[in-house]
């Protein structure tokens, strides 16, 4: 078994892996995003507790109402500027900071990462027989 052999069987291996974990990932990934697409950027006003007990709240607009909650210690701690923010609001006035959670930003980054993989590979694999000769 040559070298060039060798290479071929790792190239195919890794464009197998690749695309064998990368679409189904990547669809599941899709899939999982496809929930944040009512979520829509919204101005959010940072308050401070009345009487200065309690914890900071938010209040933003959505849906031609008024919403607030209060915020959790570490989101407080996250916002640069404790005067205003930009937040994502859904339609049942939920809040939240990041357009995307951290699991979905994570597997979206995993499907992408393994998508490359697998198609960098299957090019090489298709340019090695006219590489090699």
């Amino acid at each position: 078994m040559s070298n060039s052999d060798v290479l071929a069987i790792t190239v195919e291996v890794f464009s197998w892996i690749g695309l064998g974990i990368g679409i189904p990932l990547f669809v599941s990934a899709l899939i999982w995003r496809s929930g944040s697409w009512s979520w829509r950027r919204v101005d959010v006003e940072i308050v401070g507790p009345v009487g200065g007990d309690g914890p900071l709240a938010a209040r933003w607009f959505a849906d031609d109402r008024l919403h607030e909650r209060a915020l959790a210690p570490t989101e407080g701690a996250s916002i640069p500027d404790l005067d205003a923010a930009t937040g994502y609001a859904d339609n049942r006035g939920r809040l939240r900071f990041n357009r995307h959670n951290a699991a979905s930003q994570a597997m979206w980054t995993l499907s992408l990462i393994f998508l490359t993989l697998g198609v960098v590979a299957f090019v090489v694999s298709v340019l090695l027989p006219f590489l090699t000769g």
